[in-house]
């Protein structure tokens, strides 16, 4: 297993920051993800959304974040890894797909163990219930 990589800035970058005396929408705050490329998005922690989006696009597809469970999960079945190939169905669960990669389940109980992430809580499983077709 390979150390991630996370970079903490104490104070964002200018275009980034609130400008003073605005009105404080960002109750939980928002991540940056930058790309090989260099390119970014900002996705809001109240929505996790990508910045900008307006609530009438809020559900749609182009508003996703780029590494939410859909896109990486769309990203890992483009790999056309062996796991993917022993399931036989035309819409592949997310649900089932995790369910059935145990190298993911023993990195993630190593992880658990861990001292920082061992009060990691579990997401609710319907998080996890969406399909996508192949």
């Amino acid at each position: 297993m390979q150390k991630p990589k996370v970079f903490e800035a104490p104070v964002p970058p200018t275009e980034f920051q609130q400008i003073p005396g605005d009105v404080r929408l960002l109750t939980c705050g928002y991540s940056i993800c930058w790309n090989k490329s260099g390119l970014h998005e900002v996705v809001l922690g109240t929505t996790g959304r990508k910045q900008g989006t307006s609530s009438k696009a809020a559900h749609l597809p182009s508003t996703e974040s780029l590494v939410c469970k859909r896109r990486l999960l769309e990203a890992f079945l483009s790999l056309e890894h062996p796991l993917v190939r022993q399931l036989k169905c035309e819409e592949l669960s997310y649900r089932a797909l995790k369910d059935t990669a145990h190298e993911y389940h023993h990195a993630l109980e190593l992880l658990r163990k861990a001292p920082f992430f061992g009060c990691w809580r579990a997401k609710p499983t319907f998080v996890d219930s969406f399909a996508v077709s192949r």
